[in-house]
């Protein structure tokens, strides 16, 4: 398992600009344990010398290397580019690559644009990950809320919080789109516009005696499956970038929060509970 905390900036006013944010992104797969495909035409770090023309975009393909990649492929095509200037994350994730850069078993392609910001500030971003997972919350402290994203992909669980490869779990969100995926071999890929997650809906606080609501995000797989380790938590009961510590599957884990209002509706149930959501820093 790895974590790392990174200090990027969100511009694509040059070629070092640009990879101050998208190389730190795409070395942590490496970091984390994921290898890259064979496909052709990916991109080589030390060889780029411009940053993409705007709408156009550079790729490299990464899969998982547990032991469970043999019985349920899990492929993520990360895409970094350029949008009027603004730097652009396209994520796509599928069971397989037909070796010329496309994803194959494909759920919906995920395009984040940071609008609006050009600054040359750095911003903190967190990532986690191991051989079967993988999870990010970028230029966290935006403060124009801008550029912040997130993402998890993990396996599906079973009762006791082991992997298996029944299918896997996708979910990313920014300040105005949230896209949540269950994906397996040879399936149509269900995708669902929130995150599948109970919050209280009158109440601005959570609490109750000395714990605080938290909620799992639940896979759209037709019937209430296993979660995801991830979740949700009411909005005034977290800080920004809290880590929490929480039991799931009868062992701890570590997740960290944003509270900002780029995710506060990311919940199914009502914009009237806003959230902060909580992905995996361990």
């Amino acid at each position: 398992m790895a974590t790392q905390t990174s200090s990027m900036n969100a511009s694509n006013s040059s070629i070092a600009n640009f990879k101050l944010w998208a190389e730190v992104i795409d070395n942590f797969f490496g970091t984390a344990g994921w290898t890259a495909s064979a496909d052709t035409g990916q991109l080589v770090w030390s060889t780029i010398s411009v940053v993409p023309t705007t709408g156009n975009y550079v790729y490299k393909i990464w899969k998982m290397a547990d032991t469970l990649q043999s019985t349920l492929p899990v492929y993520c095509k990360m895409e970094y580019g350029n949008v009027s200037t603004f730097p652009s994350i396209a994520i796509t994730f599928g069971t397989g690559s037909d070796g010329a850069g496309n994803i194959t078993g494909a759920g919906a392609r995920f395009v984040h644009s940071c609008a609006a910001v050009v600054s040359t500030t750095t911003l903190t971003s967190y990532f986690s990950g191991s051989t079967n997972r993988i999870s990010m919350m970028l230029w966290e402290n935006d403060a124009d809320l801008a550029a912040q994203f997130a993402m998890q992909c993990e396996r599906h669980h079973d009762n006791s919080g082991n992997d298996l490869a029944t299918y896997f779990f996708t979910a990313m969100c920014d300040s105005s789109n949230v896209q949540q995926q269950s994906i397996r071999v040879g399936a149509a890929v269900p995708t669902e516009g929130k995150l599948l997650a109970m919050m209280p809906q009158t109440n601005t606080s959570g609490a109750f005696d000395s714990t605080d609501w938290f909620c799992p995000i639940f896979p759209f797989v037709g019937k209430m499956d296993n979660p995801a380790i991830m979740g949700v938590v009411k909005q005034g009961d977290a800080t920004e970038a809290q880590t929490v510590t929480l039991t799931m599957y009868g062992t701890s884990h570590t997740m960290i929060c944003s509270t900002k209002t780029s995710y506060e509706y990311v919940s199914a149930i009502s914009t009237a509970a806003p959230a902060a959501l909580c992905v995996r820093f361990e």
